[in-house]
């Protein structure tokens, strides 16, 4: 690991970006974030803007791209094609043609939603088939990068959870607890299923590939395959809340715009087997959550326990 190598992220001010910055300057790397418009970012680009895109890649040299900006709200995607194909996918492809064109190793970070949801979780050989337009957006950019970028990674993931109130964005996880803490019922549906992901690890573990020759699809999520209102339930227990507060439905009593792949989720086994490392399960993610809610755990610590 070169210190002195120049990494970008993309949307660097999102919940996983926050974390990739953070664990990178404990590291010591020279990791810099790229947005569109952001207090928190020393470069502005827009993505959208293909020569603008290579000018930059070009001038600044990096050794490593990693590209987290995207538009995640599937209902929005749905309501609003033009937008999700532009940021979701044109982006993808003007960023992989630059990094060919300039020696740019790249990582993107692509969904569960490629699949239909029939019969998750997936391993990386199965065949994708979006139910949704963040889903074909997000699969159409991981074989874009496959052609015009070979030495790249498109990592599948799904469900972010973390525990950081620094977050400008408030996460499931943290909306949860907060309702929950104030003695509110929260209703949760219990047929989507998903591999719900520890951030700080996905965010070590891009790290991690960056410095592999690994290239091609790969997933890296959660080890258990979950509902949402059993992770719930099972988050509530961790952080000593009253677990009869959380309740169950099904998704076909909302509306919303996109459909959602109901067993969706990822297996982990080329993850394992590649970086000798076992993904987390939900009781090991949500356990470090709540020492960092009671600040018995901070990333720094976390990482030298790794």
């Amino acid at each position: 690991m070169n210190n002195y190598e120049k990494i970008l992220i993309t949307g660097s001010t999102s919940k996983l970006g926050v974390r990739l910055i953070e664990i990178g300057s404990i590291l010591g790397l020279n990791l810099i974030g790229v947005n569109l418009s952001s207090p928190h970012s020393k470069y502005k680009l827009d993505l959208r803007e293909k020569d603008s895109v290579s000018d930059f890649i070009k001038d600044y040299n990096p050794t490593y791209l990693i590209h987290l900006a995207a538009i995640t709200n599937a209902n929005y995607c749905e309501d609003n094609i033009d937008d999700c194909m532009e940021i979701n996918y044109r982006t993808t492809e003007n960023l992989a043609q630059a990094c060919n064109d300039f020696g740019v190793r790249m990582i993107n970070i692509s969904s569960d939603y490629v699949f239909d949801g029939l019969q998750g979780p997936y391993s990386e050989t199965d065949s994708p088939n979006p139910l949704n337009q963040y889903g074909k957006a997000k699969l159409l950019g991981e074989q874009i990068l496959a052609r015009r970028c070979s030495n790249s990674v498109s990592i599948r993931t799904n469900v972010l959870y973390d525990w950081n109130e620094n977050s400008r964005r408030i996460s499931f996880l943290t909306w949860l607890i907060k309702t929950l803490k104030k003695n509110k019922k929260v209703t949760i549906v219990n047929d989507q299923f998903s591999t719900p992901t520890y951030i700080l690890q996905l965010a070590k573990i891009i790290i991690d590939l960056l410095y592999t020759d690994y290239t091609g699809v790969i997933n890296v999520c959660g080890s258990e395959w979950i509902n949402r209102y059993h992770f719930s339930v099972l988050a509530a227990k961790i952080f000593d809340l009253d677990c009869s507060l959380v309740c169950e439905t099904n998704s076909s009593e909302f509306y919303q715009s996109a459909a959602r792949p109901l067993k969706g989720g990822l297996k982990v086994k080329r993850i394992e087997t590649l970086l000798g490392e076992k993904m987390f399960d939900c009781e090991q993610g949500l356990n470090l959550c709540k020492k960092f809610y009671d600040n018995e755990m901070d990333v720094a610590k976390w990482l030298k326990k790794k």
